[in-house]
C-alpha cells in the first residue's frame, strides 16, 4: 500500500469511528429514555434495562455507518485541500482514482460491517428484544396495568382497574375473559386483587367479587359470589415462543429459504419478506455508492485553498437525493415488486458513475461539458459589453 494511501485511510477511518460513536451515543440516549420508562413503570430490575439497551444497538449501524463514512470522507479530503496536501499530491502526478482509493477501502470495510449486521445481528437482536418485551409484560404486568383503562393481558383477556396501591394491590377490578376454554364469555368484578407468577405463568388472585357467565343458547346467566378466586393466564410462555415473527426478525437465510407454498400465513407475507431480503442484500453497498458520489463532486476539477463549499454542498445534495430515492423505492417495492430491480440500480449505478467520473475519461467528459455550457454565457456577456 502506498504511503499516501495509508495516511489518508488512517485519517478517514479515525474520523468515521469518532462520528459513529457520537451518533451511536445520541441514538442510545434517546432509546434509553424510552426503555427506562418501561422498566420504571414495570418495576423490573436494572439488568433488564441494560439487556434491552444492548439488544437495541445492532439496529443502528445500518443507519449510522453510511452517514459516518460520507461525513468522514468529506471532512478529511476538504481538510487536506485547505492544508494543500491534495494539491501537492495532484502536482506529483497522483490521479483522482488513487486519491479516492483510501475512501473506497474504508467504505468497503463499512459494507462488510453493515452486511454482517443487516443479515444476521440486527434480526437476531430484534427478535430477542420482542421476546424480552413480552416477558416483561408477563412477569411484571401488575405494574404495567394502567389505571382507569382496559388493559389487554395475553390473548382474549381484558383487565380494568380503578387504582393501584403501593404494595402492588389492585383496587376496583373488572375482568372480561373470552378465551376459548371458557366456551362463553366470563365477566368478573372484584374489590381488590394481586398479580403473581406461578410456575412461570402469570395469574390474578382476586378477592370479594363475583363471576358472571352468560349462555346465549339457553339465555341463562350464572353468577358466582366468592371471597377469593384465582384467574390463571395459561400458555403465556407458549404464546411467546409461538408468536408470529415479522420480516425484520428473520435472518437472510430464513427469508430466502422459507417454504412459502406450504403455509398460508407465509404465502400472504411472501412479497414483504422477499423485499426485506433484497433490501438487506443491497443496503450495505449504499456506503460505497454514497462515498463515490461524494468523491466525484469533491475531487474533480481544480482545488481552491479558500474552501470547497460549493462542492461539499453538491456532494451532500447528491447523497441526499440518492438516499431519498432509495427510501422511496423501498416503499414502492412493498406494493410493486418491479421496484426491487430499481433498488439495485439506485445503489450500483451511482457507484459505477462515480468511479467513471474519477477516471481520466470521466474528467475529460466533464471538462468538455463545462466548456460547452460556459462559452454561450461568455459570448452573451461580450455582446452586451459591445453594445
Amino acid at each position: 500500500m502506498y504511503l499516501t494511501t495509508r495516511y489518508i485511510t488512517r485519517n478517514i477511518l479515525t474520523t468515521a469511528v469518532f462520528v459513529s460513536v457520537v451518533l451511536l451515543a445520541i441514538i442510545w440516549l434517546t432509546q434509553s429514555l424510552r426503555y427506562l420508562e418501561l422498566i420504571v413503570n414495570s418495576n423490573a430490575p436494572m439488568s433488564l434495562f441494560m439487556k434491552m439497551i444492548a439488544l437495541s444497538l445492532p439496529r443502528f449501524p445500518e443507519v449510522i455507518v453510511p452517514v459516518a463514512v460520507v461525513t468522514s470522507v468529506l471532512f478529511t479530503y476538504n481538510r487536506m485541500i485547505l492544508d494543500s496536501e491534495l494539491i501537492v499530491m495532484r502536482s506529483a502526478g497522483i490521479s483522482a482514482r488513487r486519491l479516492a482509493l483510501p475512501a473506497m477501502i474504508v467504505s468497503l470495510a463499512a459494507v462488510f460491517v453493515m452486511m454482517l449486521f443487516s443479515t444476521w445481528l440486527s434480526p437476531a437482536a430484534r427478535a430477542a428484544m420482542q421476546e424480552l418485551k413480552q416477558v416483561i409484560s408477563a412477569e411484571y404486568s401488575t405494574f404495567l396495568l394502567k389505571e382507569g383503562v382496559f388493559n389487554p393481558v395475553g390473548d382474549n383477556l381484558m383487565i380494568y382497574l380503578r387504582s393501584r396501591q403501593r404494595g402492588g394491590e389492585l383496587q376496583g377490578l373488572l375482568i372480561h375473559d373470552t378465551r376459548p376454554e371458557n366456551k362463553t364469555p366470563v365477566t368478573i368484578t372484584a374489590r381488590r386483587g394481586v398479580m403473581i407468577t406461578a410456575e412461570d405463568e402469570p395469574a390474578v388472585i382476586i378477592y370479594d367479587g363475583s363471576r358472571q357467565q352468560y349462555d346465549p343458547e339457553t339465555g341463562s346467566l350464572s353468577r358466582l359470589e366468592f371471597e377469593e378466586y384465582t384467574l390463571e393466564i395459561k400458555n403465556f410462555r407458549a404464546q411467546i415462543r409461538q408468536r408470529w415473527r415479522d420480516a425484520e426478525e428473520r435472518n437472510i437465510k430464513e427469508l430466502l429459504t422459507l417454504d412459502y407454498e406450504s403455509d398460508e400465513m407465509l404465502a400472504a407475507h411472501k412479497r414483504e419478506f422477499m423485499v426485506e431480503a433484497h433490501k438487506r442484500l443491497i443496503m450495505p453497498f449504499s456506503a460505497l455508492a454514497y462515498t463515490l458520489a461524494a468523491l466525484s463532486c469533491l475531487l474533480t476539477g481544480s482545488f481552491n485553498r479558500r474552501g470547497q463549499m460549493r462542492r461539499i454542498l453538491a456532494a451532500v445534495g447528491t447523497v441526499f437525493v440518492l438516499q431519498a430515492g432509495y427510501l422511496s423505492l423501498i416503499n414502492l417495492a412493498k406494493d410493486d415488486f418491479w421496484a426491487v430491480p430499481a433498488l439495485y440500480i439506485a445503489v450500483l449505478l451511482p457507484s459505477v458513475l462515480g468511479w467513471f467520473i474519477l477516471g481520466d475519461k470521466g474528467y475529460t467528459l466533464l471538462s468538455r461539458l463545462q466548456r460547452k455550457y460556459r462559452k454561450p454565457l461568455s459570448g452573451r456577456k461580450n455582446k452586451g459589453a459591445a453594445a
